[in-house]
């Protein structure tokens, strides 16, 4: 498999991660359970922003990482 095909499954699987946390994140919120509403929606950012990164060709082991590259 190229490198490019394997960038664009992780990808592609980071972003379906990004869409299940999200759909996860409105079932907490509507059950009112607020903190794991808060925690499954910052997933879905953190899964989301990856993929744009690893899309642009670079890849993040770390949270803090990520976050500082896209600060």
């Amino acid at each position: 498999m190229s490198q490019e095909s394997q960038v664009e499954k992780m990808t592609t699987s980071l972003l379906h991660k990004a869409s299940q946390a999200l759909e996860s994140a409105w079932s907490e919120f509507q059950a009112e359970r607020l903190d794991f509403a808060a925690n499954r929606a910052y997933y879905a950012c953190f899964y989301a922003a990856s993929a744009v990164m690893l899309h642009r060709g670079r890849q993040f082991v770390k949270h803090s990482g990520l976050r500082g590259a896209i600060h």
